[in-house]
């Protein structure tokens, strides 16, 4: 007599559960790296536009605000961000935490930093 094989419903219920918990984790977290990406593609294009590289500071946070409205960004703003120079070359850095409930009481904390060095 040949021995079943297969899933019993406690290990396929088991599974169930550990695929339900990945997942509900990655459409929680995925938007706010997104957002995190967005914010390094805005800062790069901010360092690298040559009308800004004698501006002031201030104009220089502007040009971020623009480019992060395109993208939708909402977790920094220009005034979130340092703005230096090094060598001549501007250097935009920023960290910020993003709190992500997951669910009851139970949450998520993501440190995010970046620099344009």
């Amino acid at each position: 007599m040949r021995r079943q094989e297969g899933i019993t419903l406690g290990g396929f219920l088991g599974v169930a559960v550990i695929l339900a918990l990945g997942l509900l984790l990655a459409f929680k977290v995925i938007p706010h790296y997104m957002e995190f990406w967005a914010i390094k593609k805005a800062m790069t294009a901010t360092v690298r536009d040559p009308t800004l590289q004698d501006a002031p500071v201030a104009e220089i946070r502007r040009a971020f605000d623009r480019r992060a409205d395109i993208d939708n960004v909402t977790a920094v703003k220009g005034t979130d961000i340092l703005v230096t120079r090094e060598g001549g070359v501007i250097v935009l850095s920023t960290s910020y935490q993003v709190k992500v409930p997951l669910f009851a009481n139970i949450s998520l904390l993501i440190d995010f930093s970046y620099s344009t060095r």
